[in-house]
């Protein structure tokens, strides 16, 4: 995939607003909540499919390379054994189909964008669940079950993940038409 400036500065800008958003949390174990969420769904609707994930995997590689960037400050290439790891890997899955999928909306209205938004959210539970369940069990040696992995994973998400995706299903096709008037986005 071949970038302009522009779309590497876009790229750049939503991986670190994914990493602002770790910052905005509350703690809780074993997957603390954030603002994260927030930036992959824009990142998605904004930039299109191939420039969100490429955004959220730059996001990735930063804190695996070391940088400060996930979830309690925390980095390196250790953090791929950390419960939450597969909800960051969902966040490039995530980013790519919701940017796919608006890419495919001739008008972006909330509900559309509410309806993109809410596959999105499932595919990122679809993988972090999953991983979640494997580290706590095969790595952690915890018993978790489904029950206790709903518990942690899951249910405590649910209505924040709600409010999340109606606040950017709301905003985003606003944003949208002020991107491609100031000319940070093409037509």
């Amino acid at each position: 995939m071949k970038l302009s400036t522009k779309d590497m500065i876009l790229v750049s800008m939503f991986a670190a607003l994914t990493a602002a958003g770790t910052f905005i949390r509350i703690p809780m174990q074993p997957v603390a909540f954030t603002l994260q969420t927030v930036f992959v769904m824009y990142s998605g609707l904004l930039l299109g499919g191939r420039k969100a994930f490429a955004s959220q995997l730059v996001y990735i590689l930063l804190g695996l390379m070391g940088a400060p960037v996930f979830a309690n400050g925390a980095s390196g290439p250790g953090y791929i054994l950390s419960p939450s790891f597969g909800y960051l890997l969902g966040f490039m899955l995530s980013a790519y189909v919701i940017g796919r999928l608006g890419e495919r909306v001739k008008a972006l209205t909330r509900v559309k964008a509410g309806g993109i938004l809410f596959i999105g959210t499932c595919l990122i539970y679809l993988i972090g669940l999953p991983y979640l369940y494997m580290i706590v069990n095969f790595v952690l040696g915890k018993d978790i079950g489904m029950a206790g992995l709903l518990a942690a994973g899951l249910t405590p998400f649910i209505f924040a993940d709600i409010i999340k995706l109606v606040l950017v299903a709301a905003t985003s096709s606003y944003i949208l038409r002020l991107m491609k008037k100031t000319g940070l986005l093409n037509s």
